[in-house]
């Protein structure tokens, strides 16, 4: 019966780690194929929400970013208004390790972002640090952007922190 409860805990563990790692592969095939160093040269406009894990909308923004190629790097300059009138701004310093897969770093992000595309998706995870009610928190993002048409991005966001889910950040950003 021991032996049992064990196999089962282990087959357990097993069943919940194999949903944790991001495969990708379904989208490779996917159009318009988001190519980070190009699609983010330019200007953007964006507009989006955080929403609590009850699905209550708590925070509301706009953002304009704009992008260029520097060497290489791709930085990518962002302002985040919200309608409280609190203003954010940070540089993303992007840089491809190997097809497919790029580090990012910016300030408040603790660490490196990594990055890793596949046809029309990116997806980030990284850690930011984030004033929230008087403190400093250290919020962790799993991001999923996908390319819509050319000119259309739509992202989605889960933000957790010691892995318990806070919410969801979702933005729609249109390329000047």
């Amino acid at each position: 019966m021991k032996k049992l409860c064990l196999n089962l805990v282990l087959l357990s563990v097993l069943f919940m780690l194999s949903g944790c790692g991001a495969n990708m592969s379904y989208l490779k095939d996917e159009k318009p194929v988001f190519n980070l160093e190009e699609w983010f040269i330019g200007k953007f406009k964006a507009s989006g929400g955080f929403f609590s894990r009850s699905g209550e909308l708590k925070r509301r923004f706009t953002m304009t970013l704009e992008g260029r190629r520097e060497g290489e790097l791709t930085l990518l300059n962002e302002v985040l208004t919200y309608t409280d009138g609190e203003v954010t701004t940070r540089t993303y310093k992007i840089k491809k390790i190997r097809d497919n897969f790029y580090e990012a770093t910016a300030e408040g992000v603790v660490g490196v972002a990594t990055i890793e595309s596949a046809g029309n998706a990116l997806h980030w995870k990284y850690r930011l640090k984030q004033a929230i009610g008087g403190s400093e928190w250290t919020l962790s993002f799993d991001d999923w952007m996908y390319l819509v048409d050319e000119k259309t991005m739509m992202d989605r966001a889960e933000v957790s922190k010691f892995g318990i889910r806070l919410g969801e950040v979702y933005l729609t950003a249109i390329k000047e």
